[in-house]
């Protein structure tokens, strides 16, 4: 509720993460997540003259500290789109606002694009197209296992179809590897499961 210990909040946590060699990824773009009614989708109901200082403040002080990720997520853009899309497949919030608008140019996380406030709407697959279409570079999932490997087939049918560009895809490729490599995250060894244990522990 109150912007400004949001920002100041925010940038302790990227602080931490750095001085640990973590990437930090601000979650949520462009706000609104908590205004839903029951298992209702989330709508940000914020003007868009009055966003600045409101709900995408916390989002353009992260972006100015350095933060490399953002998550955009479900959230219904009345306000911002002509259609009450999803942000996470909603060219004017990922290209226009996002991007252009406050010249955010690091990875962009959509979704999920398999829970139930997007599912009334797409397919998973259908979500995930259209979140790339609209300038994301990573899906984000809440399930895994076959829904993914069916996602990623039916990614690759549509690039053959001629309905999603491959240079689309490739853009997206792009920055995720110069973020990898800006962290120095592409020669290093996959973790062990049971590294992963002890951490979690």
């Amino acid at each position: 509720s109150d912007p400004q210990i949001t920002s100041q909040a925010g940038a302790a946590f990227f602080d931490a993460f750095e001085t640990e060699g973590l990437l930090w990824a601000p979650m949520g773009f462009p706000g609104g997540g908590l205004n839903r009614i029951g298992a209702g989708p989330a709508v940000l109901l914020t003007p868009k003259a009055a966003m600045a200082e409101s709900d995408l403040l916390p989002y353009a002080d992260a972006i100015k500290h350095g933060a490399r990720m953002i998550h955009v997520a479900n959230t219904l853009v009345p306000t911002l789109a002509h259609e009450a899309q999803p942000a996470s497949v909603s060219k004017a919030v990922i290209q226009e606002l996002l991007r252009s608008e406050m010249g955010f140019q690091g990875v962009v996380i959509a979704g999920p694009v398999d829970t139930i406030d997007i599912s009334t709407r797409y397919t998973p697959s259908q979500g995930a197209i259209l979140a790339l279409q609209a300038g994301a570079d990573l899906v984000y999932l809440h399930g895994a296992g076959i829904r993914a490997v069916r996602i990623v087939g039916d990614i690759v049918a549509a690039i053959r179809k001629g309905e999603l560009d491959e240079s689309i895809v490739n853009a997206a490729f792009k920055r995720v590897l110069e973020l990898k490599k800006e962290k120095g995250l592409v020669d290093r060894p996959i973790p062990e499961e049971k590294d992963a244990k002890d951490i979690e522990t």
